[in-house]
């Protein structure tokens, strides 16, 4: 009975992040919170929310990228 538990706990992952992913394409391409939600069958609270992770992982990706970026105007030198 554990691995049937394990593996419903997976589908459900899985289609909640496909539904994540379809909220974020659908948003992209200029539909409304309401449209979006309307045409995936979900709330528009479940689409805002998705939304503001997105974009929350997009900025903190952004952070990221420039904190590791190296300013190439600088000398290096090889030790």
């Amino acid at each position: 009975m554990g691995r049937q538990k394990t593996t419903v706990a997976e589908a459900i992952s899985k289609l909640q992040a496909k539904l994540d992913v379809d909220i974020v394409l659908l948003f992209e391409t200029g539909l409304t919170y309401q449209a979006v939600a309307e045409r995936l069958g979900c709330s528009i609270s479940r689409v805002q929310e998705v939304l503001r992770r997105a974009h929350k992982l997009r900025r903190d990706l952004k952070v990221a990228a420039a904190s590791t970026s190296t300013n190439t105007n600088e000398p290096t030198m090889d030790v």
